[in-house]
C-alpha cells in the first residue's frame, strides 16, 4: 500500500481526474486509474466499459457505466466524482468532460458506501496488474482526491488542465501559436 490507498481506505467520496485522448479500450474493462490486489475487478478504479468504451467506475468490485463514449473523441480533461453520501442515489457518480457536466450514473451506490479493503492494495495506471486491461491512446495526466470536487473546482482544474497539462507541445515542429511560442505573434 501507499498514502494513496491509506487516504482512500473507507472513503464515502473522491474524485478521479485525467487528462487523456482515447482511440480504443480493451474489450474487457481497461483500466486508467485501479487500485486493488492481483487481478480483481476495482476496489476503486475508473477505466473503460468493454468493447462500448463508456466511462467505467468500480467500486467494491461493482461495476457503474456510464452512457458517455469517451473512445475517439480527442483529448478531453474528465472528471469522475464519487458521493455515496448523497441522498440522491443516481448522482452519487458523475461525469465531467473539460469541466461541463455531462451525465450521473450513480445507481447501485449505496448510500455511505465506502471504499472497502484498499488498505494494502496496488495502485496502477493506464493498466492493472497482469498488464492485460490497457487502452489505445495517451492518459496525460490523472489525479486522485479523496474528496468530490465541487462543480466550481472541476470548472477551475478543467480549465487549467485544458490550458497545460504536459500534453502535446503546440510549439513543436517550428508552429508559433500565439503569444506562448518563441517568435509567436
Amino acid at each position: 500500500g501507499s498514502k494513496i490507498e491509506a487516504a482512500l481506505a473507507g472513503t464515502t467520496t473522491g474524485t478521479f481526474e485525467f487528462v487523456g485522448d482515447f482511440t480504443n479500450v480493451y474489450d474487457n474493462y481497461a483500466r486508467l486509474i485501479w487500485i486493488d490486489s492481483g487481478t480483481g475487478g476495482g476496489r476503486l478504479a475508473v477505466g473503460g466499459a468493454n468493447a462500448s468504451g463508456n466511462v467505467r467506475f468500480a467500486l467494491n468490485g461493482g461495476y457503474h457505466d456510464s452512457t458517455y463514449a469517451r473512445e475517439g473523441q480527442g483529448r478531453h480533461v474528465y472528471h469522475v466524482v464519487f458521493d455515496s453520501t448523497n441522498a440522491v442515489e443516481v448522482d452519487r457518480l458523475q461525469l465531467y468532460v473539460d469541466g461541463v457536466y455531462q451525465e450521473s450514473f450513480g445507481t447501485g451506490v449505496l448510500l455511505n458506501e465506502t471504499a472497502n479493503s484498499i488498505g494494502g492494495r496496488e495502485f496502477w495506471v493506464g493498466n492493472r496488474a497482469g498488464s492485460s486491461r490497457t487502452y489505445l491512446g495517451t492518459l496525460y495526466y490523472a489525479a486522485v482526491y479523496s474528496k468530490a470536487l465541487t462543480p466550481s473546482a472541476i470548472a477551475t482544474n478543467s480549465a487549467i488542465l485544458i490550458a497545460n497539462d504536459d500534453g502535446p507541445n503546440p510549439c513543436a515542429g517550428g508552429s508559433t501559436v500565439g503569444d506562448s511560442c518563441p517568435g509567436g505573434t
